[in-house]
């Protein structure tokens, strides 16, 4: 083989030289007669597609029973029903008409465009020590306030809970999804 790789070379330059003592020389080419077979192809592994559980409506975090969550559970709970004034019954509406009237055309909104509520976390807060305000465990006493994580049609939004006289009520909402 080697034999005719270097003939096939030298008769390849004897004919790009031109006229060197040698007229054109026709030159044979040899061709494997068996084919190259290809690359055996091995098949990826199937994948298989997990389709995650849309959470239910109304998810209340596992042995949370405390009055915030009930309170919040019953504020969905009047969404769900399309009843605007039961909801408004569960904010603090004694900042002013026009956050009262903020507030009225927000509920408003979610009742018509059937929104999707789910409890996801909850946070207890209140005055330390230091009379800063820190999370607390529930059972402590000066707890009052609740920092409640909720997602809305998945979107995440913080409530604030104030604790005042009648119970826990809603204080405000802040989104902080896309």
């Amino acid at each position: 083989m080697k034999f005719w790789i270097r003939w096939l070379g030298l008769a390849a330059l004897l004919t790009m030289s031109g006229g060197s003592g040698c007229s054109r020389v026709a030159v044979p080419l040899l061709v494997n007669p068996t084919p190259t077979m290809p690359p055996t192809q091995v098949p990826l592994p199937t994948r298989v597609a997990v389709i995650a559980p849309t959470p239910p409506l109304h998810l209340i975090p596992p042995g949370e029973t405390s009055e915030a969550t009930t309170m919040l559970k019953d504020f969905f709970a009047a969404l769900a029903q399309n009843d605007v004034n039961a909801a408004l019954t569960y904010w603090n509406l004694s900042q002013s008409k026009e956050y009262a009237a903020n507030v009225r055309k927000i509920v408003q909104e979610w009742i018509d465009q059937k929104r999707r509520f789910s409890l996801v976390a909850i946070t207890y807060l209140g005055r330390d020590a230091a009379g800063k305000i820190a999370p607390l465990p529930l059972t402590d006493p000066r707890v009052e306030q609740a920092i409640a994580k909720v997602l809305v049609d998945n979107l995440e939004y913080q409530f604030y809970l104030v604790q005042l006289k009648g119970g826990w009520f809603i204080e405000g909402v802040n989104t902080f999804g896309k």
